[in-house]
């Protein structure tokens, strides 16, 4: 909330201006603690989108699923891999100690895998299902799948 609210106030001066500062907030209310917080981040995602940073169609998909999901509805792109409620109790105590097991117990549930084709994925920079699936396996062995989080030829 720190950081969330003098980015509030930049906003409403007007201060926030270029693609790249309207997706440095975007990111910024991603890591929000509420729907609000990543309904906020959609729309700053979108401007810097439409401000022509192309950089941002990642976490405009990224913050559309976080929103879902913090709604309780299925995400549509397949960019986020919450805890899984459903994880034995002992990884879930894992998981609360500092890094220790910090990846395993991953899911994408809920998860609408079939709202949209995999070329209109790659269109917002997210990897396809295929690939989608290997970084859940590769979070669940413990490791985090570094660039292949994001389409092929897109950064974040």
């Amino acid at each position: 909330e720190a950081r969330r609210q003098p980015i509030r106030a930049m906003l409403a001066q007007g201060e926030v201006q270029t693609g790249e500062d309207f997706r440095d907030a975007s990111f910024i209310f991603q890591h929000g603690e509420n729907a609000d917080d990543y309904l906020m981040a959609h729309i700053l995602a979108m401007e810097s989108v439409i401000k022509g940073d192309d950089k941002s169609k990642w976490i405009a998909a990224a913050t559309l699923d976080r929103y879902l999901q913090s709604i309780n509805k299925p995400q549509v792109f397949g960019t986020q891999y919450p805890l899984d409620p459903n994880a034995p109790a002992q990884l879930r105590i894992e998981q609360a100690k500092a890094h220790a097991g910090r990846f395993k117990g991953r899911t994408q549930s809920p998860f609408n895998d079939q709202l949209m084709p995999d070329a209109l994925r790659h269109d917002f920079c997210v990897p396809d299902l295929a690939q989608q699936k290997k970084n859940l396996a590769t979070l669940n062995a413990g490791s985090y799948p570094g660039s292949a989080m994001v389409a092929p030829g897109c950064t974040r």
